[in-house]
């Protein structure tokens, strides 16, 4: 019969203290940037250079002296404190969406369907940032994509495909890889679409919290069919095939 009231004791007594510890004030930094972002935490390194801010989270940003307005110290009670991580937690939820529009410029070629030529892309990309880590984004896009033939032409496709992306650190200047996949639908009259393969990796620069700009180099690989065409030393032949489309080239993107 003790055992069970001395349980009920402990659990009584941690529950209390949990209580009395959320509800005891503590200090925090405020650090307010020029362009209105507001970010909270600790300022644990700073000099008339640089700063750098550990939430409670555990994340460290990097700021420059002449990015920030202002800082403060502020106090803030441990129940409103919980309360407002809460509502905070839920408007991240809505900012962690994203749209990205990127362009890409290069080069393709297709074995026995055309030799090196010019290719563009734009491509549009809902997602959300955040997931799975801090700074890995998962988002679907669609894109136009033109291959510019010598013979006047262009081989037309509209890809649709899932990106993953991953940002390497806080910092406003930062390097990321990407990896789009997905399929190519043939615009083309007389071509078929096929699976699609895009890698890139470049540096990326935040403007703001919602704002980054990128730019790097791509490589990727495309399938697709039609009528290709081989030479050999008797002639050259047609034939009903698929083929691969390679493309290398620089991609520059804006998220919002």
């Amino acid at each position: 019969m003790k055992k069970p009231i001395a349980l009920l004791f402990i659990l009584f007594f941690v529950n209390s203290w949990t209580v009395f510890s959320q509800s005891v004030s503590k200090e925090r930094d405020k650090v307010v940037m020029k362009t209105g972002e507001i970010y909270y935490g600790e300022v644990v390194f700073r000099n008339d250079e640089m700063l750098i801010l550990q939430t409670d989270e555990g994340v460290r940003y990097q700021f420059s002296i002449a990015e920030v307005k202002a800082i403060y110290k502020e106090t803030v009670d441990g129940s409103d404190e919980l309360e407002k991580m809460q509502q905070e937690g839920q408007s991240d939820e809505i900012q962690n969406f994203f749209a990205v529009l990127d362009a890409c410029g290069g080069i393709s070629s297709a074995k026995n369907s055309f030799d090196v030529s010019s290719n563009t892309q734009v491509a549009f990309v809902l997602g959300k940032d955040k997931v799975f880590s801090e700074n890995f984004f998962v988002g679907l896009g669609v894109g136009y994509n033109s291959s510019y033939l010598k013979s006047n032409s262009s081989l037309n496709f509209l890809p649709v495909f899932l990106r993953l992306q991953n940002t390497f650190t806080n910092n406003r200047i930062s390097p990321f890889v990407r990896m789009d996949a997905g399929y190519a639908f043939s615009m083309t009259s007389g071509w078929d679409g096929g699976a699609l393969v895009k890698a890139a990796a470049g540096i990326s620069s935040r403007l703001s919290y919602k704002t980054k700009l990128f730019c790097g180099i791509y490589a990727g690989i495309q399938q697709f069919g039609g009528k290709l065409s081989e030479t050999i030393s008797s002639g050259t032949y047609y034939y009903e095939g698929t083929t691969n489309m390679r493309q290398l080239g620089v991609q520059l993107g804006i998220q919002f």
